[in-house]
C-alpha cells in the first residue's frame, strides 16, 4: 500500500488494523470475517507491504472492500480509519479454481 500524510509520503513504524466490509463507505456496513492487525509495520517514502489473511469465510464472490486503520507503533490511541475503503477484486485463478476443484470431486462417480 501507499500511506501519506496531507500528501507527503510518510516514513516510520506503524501500527495497522485491517478490516474488510461489504460497503465502500466508511462508517456503514457490515464487517466480513476477522480484524488483522499487523503491529510496527515498515513505511518507507509512503510504501508499505503486509500479509493479510482473512480466511477464507468472506469471500464468497460478493463484493469486499478494505478498510484500514492506522496509528504510530505503540500508541494507545485509537486508529485513524482511512477513507475510501479500498475495493478488493479476485484473481480468477486463485478463487475460482477452488470452488471448480470442488465441483470436480463432487461430480466424480463414488464408487
Amino acid at each position: 500500500g501507499k500511506l501519506t500524510d496531507a500528501g507527503n509520503a510518510v516514513n516510520g513504524t506503524y501500527d495497522m488494523q485491517f478490516k474488510l466490509f461489504d460497503t465502500p463507505d466508511v462508517g456503514v456496513g457490515s464487517q466480513q470475517g476477522p480484524s488483522v492487525t499487523n503491529p510496527t509495520v515498515q513505511v518507507a517514502s509512503g510504501i508499505f507491504t503486509v500479509l493479510l489473511d482473512f480466511l477464507f469465510l468472506p469471500f464468497d464472490g460478493s463484493e469486499r472492500y478494505l478498510e484500514i486503520g492506522v496509528r504510530p507503533a505503540g500508541s494507545a490511541n485509537p486508529y485513524t480509519v482511512l477513507s475510501p475503503r479500498q475495493p478488493l477484486t479476485s484473481n480468477p485463478y486463485s478463487i475460482r479454481s477452488y470452488f471448480a476443484n470442488l465441483a470436480v470431486s463432487d461430480a466424480r462417480p463414488r464408487k
